[in-house]
This record gives C-alpha cells, structure tokens and sequence, in this order.
C-alpha cells in the first residue's frame, strides 16, 4: 500500500496494520485468506462505494477473475484488485493490460 501514500502525498499509512504481519509468500496469502482476500484488505484501508457506477478514476475497483472461464479457484483467491479509468477498470493481468467496463466488475473503493 506505499504506492498509494506516495500517489496521495499524504501522511496517512494504510498498510501500517499488515506490515510485518507476514515474512514469506505463504503467510501472506494466510493473511490475506484470514482478512476476507484481497476485496477484505481494502475494506480495511479504504471507504467502500455502495454503487460501482459511483467509482472515479483512481478508485480501487474488484474482477472475479473466475467469471472469465479462469480454472477454479477459492473465492477469496479469484479475485483481482484494478484501477478506475472512468468508465472502465484497468487489470493488470497475465496477457499485459485489460481494461473491462465497471459493469462487470464487483466492488469499488475510495482512493
């Protein structure tokens, strides 16, 4: 979450509650299974917008990368963490950049 200090200028630490929770792979994605995955540790650092249609450029938003035919996986693992760019969320994923329209997408947060 230092990105996300850095971009805002401002003094507020939204991973100060995670950091040294965790020293390896395996115990982060303990952690983030333990907080609800990647959609729970936003819920943690961010105030979350009731309606997607609401998202602004820059807003944190959430894709079940399950919906898009992906082999299955737990819930909390099969979800992807993007960007609002209007009225399409940009991922990064394993074919480079996709940007995919907020209504498919799950979940947005305020940056």
């Amino acid at each position: 979450m230092d990105w996300v200090k850095r971009a805002l200028a401002d003094e507020t630490d939204f991973g100060e509650s995670l950091r040294g929770s965790y020293g390896s792979a395996l115990s982060a994605a303990r952690k983030q299974k333990e907080l609800g995955g990647v959609e729970g540790v936003a819920d943690m650092c961010f105030p979350r917008i009731e309606n997607i249609n609401f998202a602004q450029r820059g807003d944190l938003i959430s894709y079940d990368t399950a919906r898009d035919g992906s082999k299955k996986r737990p819930a909390w693992l099969s979800v992807a963490l993007g960007v609002c760019v209007g009225t399409h969320a940009a991922f990064v994923g394993p074919s480079g950049l996709n940007l995919l329209p907020l209504a498919v997408c799950r979940k947005a947060w305020r940056i």
